[in-house]
C-alpha cells in the first residue's frame, strides 16, 4: 500500500539529501537523534553524531556540523535541528494515530 508522511523543508536547498534520508528512518532512530542533541546540548561532552548512510551531524551544545560522506556542507544551531526533529516526530505521530484511527 502507501503511506503518508511530513515533509520537512527549508529554504536552503543543502540540506535536501539530510530531509530525503530522515524521512527514511525509523521513529528509533529519529528518536536517537533526539536523544543525542539533548545529551550534546545538557551534557560537558563533546564528539556526539547522528545520522544515517550519505549525512552525518557532528553534534556539539551551541552549533552541529552538516556533512555528506565526510564533507563540510552547512553549520546549524543544534537547538533547531532538536526543534526540527521534535516537530517531525509529532507530525509523524499524528499521521500514524490518523491512519489507524481510518482503519478501525
Amino acid at each position: 500500500m502507501f503511506e503518508i508522511k511530513p515533509y520537512i523543508t527549508a529554504n536552503n536547498a543543502d540540506f535536501n539529501l539530510m530531509f530525503s534520508e530522515i524521512y527514511q528512518m525509523t521513529s528509533s532512530e529519529i528518536q536517537d537523534g533526539l536523544d543525542t542533541c539533548k545529551l550534546a546540548m545538557h551534557e560537558d561532552k563533546t564528539g556526539y553524531s547522528w545520522g544515517l548512510e550519505v549525512f552525518e551531524l557532528l553534534i556539539e551544545k551551541e552549533t552541529s556540523v552538516l556533512e555528506y560522506h565526510g564533507e563540510f556542507v552547512s553549520e546549524i544551531p543544534t537547538k533547531d535541528i532538536l526543534k526540527m526533529l521534535q516537530d517531525y516526530r509529532s507530525a509523524l505521530k499524528y499521521f500514524e494515530e490518523k491512519s489507524n484511527n481510518e482503519r478501525s
